[in-house]
């Protein structure tokens, strides 16, 4: 991971920025160089000590055979460059999530973003750097500094829950839940829908979410028959249900 006091130094003859951490930026009393104090330096972010940072770039500078300007351009770049990699990994493994149904396989929808909504205390500074390192829209929102805050205080409580039957053996479970009874050999797939809606319903009043705003959705839902000796004997059915995430209910229509 790599943020504003990520451990900025050289590696074979390379800048590494993060993971490690050492503390605070130099302009703020930390002991050594971080990508806060290559934006001190470039005047992005104006507050703390600009000598104490332009002081740490420039001991990086010496070692690179750059200027102080070049080699602090190139620190925020970089960390840029480390931000966008995350994103689109992340983007990568929510695209390669197997699929569990027909429609799912044929309607092949994948996630495809264009635009970032840049949050957290530099999210002004920063913005520009994105921008130009990915090529993607950035956009700043009015409470950017406390974005994160504000999106956990108005989220709807949610959770998950996962459920199995086999009906050849006729038993239904939620290990996680601690969950298991028995059910009939001509159950079905909705039948074990409604138990995985009856538990997260349950679980989620047990978390605090409000009775009134709880939007369940199926998130996996596949059935196969279970066949011996040429025969069917049963099916062996599998669910997972979450309650949708979102805002709570006061503030839906303001979002929207």
């Amino acid at each position: 991971g790599g943020g504003g006091d990520s451990w900025e130094r050289l590696e074979n003859g390379d800048i590494k920025i993060g993971p490690e951490r050492k503390g605070r930026a130099l302009a703020y009393g930390g002991p050594e160089p971080t990508p806060t104090d290559a934006l001190v330096t470039l005047d992005t972010v104006q507050g703390g000590q600009k000598q104490r940072a332009i002081e740490g770039i420039h001991r990086l500078a010496e070692q690179l055979g750059k200027g102080v300007e070049e080699t602090a351009q190139a620190i925020v770049e970089k960390s840029c460059s480390l931000i966008m990699e995350a994103v689109n990994a992340l983007v990568d493994r929510v695209n390669q999530q197997p699929v569990y149904t027909i429609h799912e396989l044929l309607e092949g929808r994948t996630i495809q973003p264009s635009g970032l909504i840049v949050i957290g205390g530099p999210a002004k500074e920063i913005a520009p750097w994105l921008h130009a390192v990915s090529g993607w829209q950035t956009r700043v929102p009015s409470e950017y500094e406390v974005a994160n805050a504000i999106g956990a205080a108005v989220a709807r409580t949610t959770c998950e829950v996962t459920v199995l039957a086999d009906t050849s053996r006729g038993y239904v479970c939620a290990p996680e839940e601690g969950y298991l009874d028995k059910i009939g050999k001509e159950a079905s797939k909705q039948k074990v829908v409604q138990i995985a809606f009856d538990l997260l319903r349950k679980k989620a009043h047990r978390l605090g979410a409000d009775k009134d705003n709880l939007e369940m959705e199926l998130l996996e839902d596949s059935e196969f028959n279970m066949v011996q000796g040429f025969y069917t004997v049963g099916r062996n059915i599998r669910v997972r249900a979450q309650i949708k995430p979102g805002l709570i209910s006061p503030y839906r229509e303001a979002a929207v």
